[in-house]
């Protein structure tokens, strides 16, 4: 056991080492600056409202969204008059796997 967690360690010391190394070799490259690097955002400062276009009705209105209708009984589940233990000691006597269960 304590060689598999050696093996283990030196593994992952290993590819911490490769990376590193990988990242270095790497960081000066043109792909890899561009990578991450990222583009400033303009904001149009005179926006007016004839700027945004209204909806197009030329294929006739979109449907509404009809939500499904409520059902009147709520769903619950029986209680059966038996608990659960007694219906298990039953179902046992009936198989007569347990002799001690017999009456």
């Amino acid at each position: 056991m304590k060689f598999y967690l050696l093996a283990g360690g030196l593994l992952i010391t290993a590819a911490s080492v490769y990376g590193i190394t990988d990242y270095i070799k790497t960081k000066n490259k043109k792909e890899f600056q561009k990578m991450y690097k990222e583009t400033a955002v303009t904001l149009q400062e005179n926006v007016q409202l004839r700027d945004v276009k209204e909806e197009d009705f030329s294929r006739g209105k979109p449907e509404s969204f009809t939500p499904p209708k409520e059902e009147t009984k709520p769903a619950v589940a029986k209680k059966s008059s038996k608990s659960k233990k007694k219906q298990l000691v039953q179902s046992l006597r009936k198989l007569k796997w347990f002799p001690c269960l017999q009456k």
